[in-house]
């Protein structure tokens, strides 16, 4: 993760909800760029906002993204999508 990202994650993070999620405001130049990190970050992160303006649902291009990301991965590296066991 960039230095500047992080920090900003950090200057951001609220209190843990009740599910145990943090939110935080993560400053992205473009949804590919937003993608690559949600991807970077694994199943346990979402953006809701992702590419829309606070508090809007994301754009369905912009949640396709890393769906699309994840499922090359999977592709590449062979087998089905699916969470390894134990985690």
């Amino acid at each position: 993760m960039e230095p500047a990202v992080a920090r900003a994650a950090r200057d951001t993070a609220g209190a843990p909800g009740p599910d145990g999620r943090v939110e935080a405001v993560l400053p992205i130049e473009f949804v590919e760029h937003a993608a690559a990190l949600l991807v970077g970050l694994g199943a346990e992160a979402e953006a809701p906002g992702l590419g829309a303006e606070a508090g809007a649902p994301a754009p369905t291009e912009a949640r396709a993204l890393p769906a699309s990301a994840v499922a090359a991965l999977a592709e590449t590296y062979g087998g089905a999508a699916r969470r390894p066991s134990g985690v």
